[in-house]
């Protein structure tokens, strides 16, 4: 797995890049809930999980 940084308010949460992938999600910047939990879409109001 390829690892690469992207940076939010000087905090940084990692690209997760696999071999084999069929589709990548791509955004300019995590959110501030995000940077915070550590982890991609975590804000409250965010569906993607859903």
């Amino acid at each position: 797995m390829k690892q690469t940084q992207s940076r939010n308010s000087g905090q940084i949460l990692p690209d997760v890049l696999a071999d084999g992938l069929d589709v990548v999600f791509c955004g300019s910047a995590a959110g501030s809930a995000s940077a915070k939990a550590g982890a991609y879409y975590a804000g409250p109001g965010n569906r993607f999980w859903q």
